[in-house]
Parts: C-alpha cells; structure tokens; sequence
C-alpha cells in the first residue's frame, strides 16, 4: 500500500514539474525575455537563455545561448534568426547551422535584432537566408522558440 501512495505521489509530483517547466518561459527570468516554444506536447524542446541587446543589422555581433532537451546530439541541429524587416539566418545565411555540445548546451554569434528565434531541426533541414515568417513545427522542424533580448 505504501508503494502505491508513494508512486501517485511521484506521478502527481511529475505532472507539477511538467506544467511549472511549461511555465516558465512566461516567468520572466532568463537574459532573453522568452515568448515560449511552440511544438508538440513532448520532451524535445530549445530554450534561449541569453540573446544580445543589439539593433539589427551589420553593426556587430553578440552571442546567443540555450539549451536543448528530448534529441540525441548529432541528430539535430538549430538554426538561428534575427528580426529586422524579416528573419535572418544567423550568423551568415553560408553558415547558418548551430550545433549542440554534449549536455544539451549551445552557443553562436548573431546579429542584432528586434526578436530571436531557434528552430530545432532535423539535419536534413535547409535554412533559408531569409524569411516572412517562422516555420510550424512538423517535418524537419522539431521545435521552436522565440524571444525578445532585453538589458
């Protein structure tokens, strides 16, 4: 008996993770202000946890990092865009593939922007230079996430 409540009591606190994990882009506490991921209701998933305060454009470059979950390194890539006018491949539209380190980090230079995005991609997915709007996550697109750099 004790087995069973101890195990619905795991079960209840895993349900209360995985609903406070799915918060948590909204709370505000990262470098980059996160408007959230968008994808299905699994483990895979990108996090921004710092995007630079720059204007967009050519006027330098600055680092952007996260974290990934739920993909086995080497069968996913990220790739980055910045919004001016649109959404740029970042750094360059000749180099625009990220990799993921060993324990699900990663890191790249990007130009400035007004809001960032990582795309979590099949390595089979080809990044356009440029775009109107985001990809929906299906096909070669795992997830996405989307945010806003602030000081």
């Amino acid at each position: 008996m004790k087995t069973t409540s101890v195990s619905v009591r795991w079960l209840s606190l895993l349900a209360v993770g995985s609903a406070l994990a799915t918060l948590e882009p909204s709370m505000g506490s990262r470098a980059c202000a996160a408007e959230g991921p968008s994808g299905p209701a699994s483990s895979i998933s990108v996090r921004i946890l710092r995007a630079p305060v720059l204007d967009p454009g050519e006027n330098g470059l600055g680092e952007i990092s996260g974290t990934v979950t739920g993909v086995v390194r080497g069968e996913a890539k990220l790739v980055i865009y910045a919004y001016g006018d649109k959404w740029y491949v970042q750094p360059w539209a000749n180099a625009p593939d990220t990799k993921i380190r060993e324990g699900g980090t990663w890191e790249a230079m990007t130009h400035g922007g007004y809001r960032y995005a990582v795309l979590l991609v099949k390595p089979t997915f080809k990044a356009p230079a440029t775009l109107p709007e985001l990809p929906e996550v299906g096909g070669d697109v795992l997830a996405v996430e989307k945010g806003k750099p602030r000081p």
